[in-house]
């Protein structure tokens, strides 16, 4: 069966709804495997998909950063499981067969993916993977900001383009989404899985609501995810009122067409004359993204890896010639 995917803003609770469909008896899901914004931009560079030489450095290369983020439940499959089992010699069936192998590795019928930023792609996704279903997880973005920053020391701006781009994204999914309001998750969690099944074409399973016995551990230890290991709670909606008033009417009117859309009400009676939106060039950006890496040394050392990986990549693209090739029309 196709994959499907679990996508959104991060800090909207993507991680929650992987988790809780991973503990449906007939699906697995997959979490963080970066897949599309990892390799995506670089896939030129791997050449023709279809010489399996270029298909195994795709594989080797994905799966190295499969391991190094460990959020699996099982061992995944490895390099040549996946190529002797390719569907396609694709970027997708690459994916794909991924999936399907991880899937299997656990007795399920189908697997599904959990990349919040795999928004990005969504009109690669939909193009290519049209038989997939995508669950898109929105949450207050009032909400979601205040996480945001906490979480990553993020700038106010930052915080709020991260759920405006989500929220674009949507959009983008042209009503082929099924749209996952976190509050709602939360507060009926079973109305909201059983809509969520359905969407799949799966029936309700009680034992999702069970889903924090078997978190993975890497997930269960993260300071971020400490409430994947207790039942659902909605102890989070509504946190961003201990914020200053003076942020929550910036946030209410720089995402006032998101908040429209999805019904959420703005609570500052000064939100309609908040100051504009500022955005910052791209150097401000990345200064900021080094200082707030200072308190994440486990975020240096793994873009460490994966810039050693892409290097790799860059490396034998030009050994082999592949810009004047590709500049010529050969792959």
């Amino acid at each position: 069966m196709p994959p499907f995917f679990i996508m959104g803003c991060p800090r909207s609770g993507t991680t929650l709804v992987s988790q809780l469909l991973d503990g449906h008896a007939r699906m697995a899901v997959f979490v963080e495997s970066m897949y599309y914004p990892l390799f995506r931009p670089d896939l030129d560079r791997y050449g023709d998909l279809r010489r399996p030489a270029n298909a195994h450095r795709l594989i080797v290369s994905f799966l190295e950063m499969v391991h190094l983020h460990g959020l699996y439940r099982v061992e995944p499959p490895n390099a040549e499981e996946i190529q002797a089992g390719l569907v396609a010699p694709t970027f997708e069936g690459v994916l794909v067969t991924f999936l399907d192998l991880y899937a299997r590795r656990q007795g399920k019928a189908r697997c599904g993916e959990k990349t919040a930023r795999h928004h990005e792609f969504v009109p690669d996704i939909l193009e290519r993977l049209p038989e997939s279903a995508i669950i898109f997880v929105m949450r207050d973005p009032r909400d979601a900001v205040r996480s945001i920053r906490k979480m990553f020391d993020a700038r106010l701006e930052d915080a709020v383009e991260w759920w405006n781009q989500a929220f674009r994204s949507y959009q983008r999914t042209a009503g082929r989404a099924f749209l996952l309001r976190y509050e709602e998750l939360v507060r009926e969690p079973r109305l909201v899985l059983e809509h969520a099944c359905s969407f799949l074409g799966e029936d309700y399973d009680p034992a999702m609501q069970e889903f924090f016995q078997q978190v993975p551990n890497r997930l269960r230890e993260a300071a971020h995810h400490q409430k994947l290991a207790k039942p659902v709670d909605a102890a989070s909606v509504g946190g961003f009122r201990d914020m200053p008033a003076d942020d929550i009417a910036r946030i209410e009117a720089w995402c006032a067409d998101g908040m429209e859309t999805l019904g959420y009400t703005p609570a500052s009676a000064t939100w309609r004359a908040a100051p504009p939106f500022k955005r910052i060039g791209r150097g401000r950006k990345l200064l900021d993204r080094l200082w707030r890496f200072r308190k994440r040394p486990d975020l240096i050392r793994l873009g460490w890896r994966r810039w050693k990986m892409r290097f790799r990549v860059l490396v034998h693209d030009a050994g082999t010639l592949g810009p004047f090739r590709r500049a010529i029309g050969h792959a």
